[in-house]
């Protein structure tokens, strides 16, 4: 289906990418100091199918618009990626094309275009690339990137990276508001028109959830935050890998949050 295609595609973008070769020149404790100061970029483009489907076609520009299997007037088709007009008047991806109309009559339906979304996967594997080369691949349209490098003085040697950039000794670091917003810039530019909304975070996790509130088309960085305080109010459906089935068992056990759910775990199984 879909999905898988989405997950395959994600490594076909990537077949010439750089490869990062750990040595084994660094102490555990330069390692572990490290994974301490990371700096974590998401990057994860804005309802995709549908910014592809618009890309260079100004008639699709300001119209409400979804990708579907099936885009005839009449079809039954189910819809996989709404832009955001769309999604402002109750459309949502897994909706079927009839629903959707029923909630949006002015909605245009168009159909995928594989060797499209193929092509400005692609574009952002290479913008992203191009400014390092620690990328973790999630999708077609989505991935991390570890930018610690760049934006603080390294703590380990750069003979650890075979094939990176040398480690920065802090003469040329760069924020890294100021790089995602470049990178935001170069995405835009590669692929024709569709934007990233980025997150940046000291893991991918914190990372993840910056890019949340960073949608869309924004970035919002959480870098210096305080974990508890920001995970305590946190709803339980808002973080990743929590799916329905789990937060819906999680709920019927009063857990609704985070701090609901510390205080479970602290009780134990009683």
């Amino acid at each position: 289906g879909l999905v898988i295609w989405r997950a395959r595609a994600g490594g076909a973008v990537l077949s010439g990418r750089m490869a990062m070769t750990i040595g084994t020149d660094a102490g555990l404790e330069d390692l572990l100091r490290q994974q301490e100061e990371r700096c974590i970029v998401h990057v994860d483009m804005d309802c995709f199918f549908a910014a592809v489907a618009a890309a260079g076609r100004p008639a699709l520009a300001r119209v409400p618009l979804a990708v579907s299997w099936s885009s005839g007037r009449e079809s039954g088709g189910e819809i996989s990626s709404a832009n955001y007009l769309a999604r402002a008047q109750g459309v949502r991806a897994g909706m079927w094309c009839k629903e959707a109309r029923t909630l949006c009559p002015r909605l245009v339906v168009v159909p995928y275009e594989f060797d499209r979304f193929v092509t400005a996967g692609a574009a952002l594997y290479r913008a992203l690339f191009a400014i390092s080369p620690h990328v973790a691949p999630v999708s077609c349209d989505e991935a991390y990137v570890d930018v610690t490098n760049f934006v603080r003085p390294s703590p380990l040697p750069s003979a650890l990276y075979s094939g990176a950039p040398a480690a920065n000794d802090g003469s040329a670091l760069i924020k890294p508001e100021a790089l995602a917003a470049a990178l935001r810039g170069n995405i835009l530019r590669a692929t024709g028109g569709c934007a990233a909304s980025v997150g940046i975070g000291p893991n991918r996790l914190l990372a993840r959830l910056a890019t949340a509130r960073a949608k869309p088309d924004g970035c919002v960085s959480l870098l210096g935050c305080e974990p508890a305080a920001l995970f305590a109010p946190l709803g339980i459906r808002e973080l990743p890998g929590v799916g329905r089935e789990r937060a819906s068992k999680l709920e019927s056990i009063g857990v609704h949050c985070c701090a609901e759910l510390a205080a479970a775990a602290a009780a134990g199984p009683d």
